[in-house]
């Protein structure tokens, strides 16, 4: 499974709500765990830097993910 369709799965498996956000884990190409969060404004599924980017510059910082997971 890509990362895309293990993002849309785990969006599936909760109730459409445009405020929520769903708090997921993901594993970097290095195999550090970072924390990601998932919105769906009802456009489909967008993946966000969750708190653990804090000190490598927020959304500046985009490393190359290789597993998600919720």
């Amino acid at each position: 499974m890509t990362i895309l369709e293990t993002i849309t799965t785990i969006d599936n498996g909760f109730d459409p709500d445009p405020c929520g956000v769903i708090d997921a884990i993901g594993t970097t190409a290095d195999g550090r765990v970072v924390d990601l969060w998932i919105t769906n404004e009802g456009d489909g599924p967008l993946i966000h830097p969750g708190a653990s980017f804090l000190p490598y510059g927020g959304v500046y910082y985009n490393p190359l993910l290789v597993s998600i997971a919720a």
